[in-house]
């Protein structure tokens, strides 16, 4: 796995993630067109057929991956954090030089 420290790294994951899925959609896509069918209506045909029920719980699926998400970002930012105040600044003295 890549270096996550790096907010380049996160940037480069997410957007590579995010083509992924693109390029999920387009391949679903094409094969509606090659069974000659329209995407758009079995897009719309499969969400009216979705039930409160599969709606709710897709909705509840979600939101727990986003609280996890978050929560992870706050891990993440709290770690920084404490390395960031651990460490001491290099222009400060070291008691033992001083005593």
């Amino acid at each position: 796995m890549e270096n996550m420290n790096d907010p380049q790294a996160v940037i480069d994951a997410a957007n590579a993630l995010i083509e992924k899925v693109q390029q999920g959609q387009d391949d679903i896509d094409a094969f509606y067109r090659a069974e000659n069918l329209d995407p758009e209506k079995v897009n719309h045909i499969l969400e009216q057929s979705m039930t409160d029920e599969i709606r709710a719980k897709a909705q509840q699926e979600f939101d727990a991956d986003m609280e996890a998400v978050e929560r992870e970002v706050a891990e993440e930012a709290a770690r920084r954090s404490f390395q960031n105040s651990s460490t001491p600044p290099s222009g400060s003295p070291d008691i033992n030089m001083m005593v």
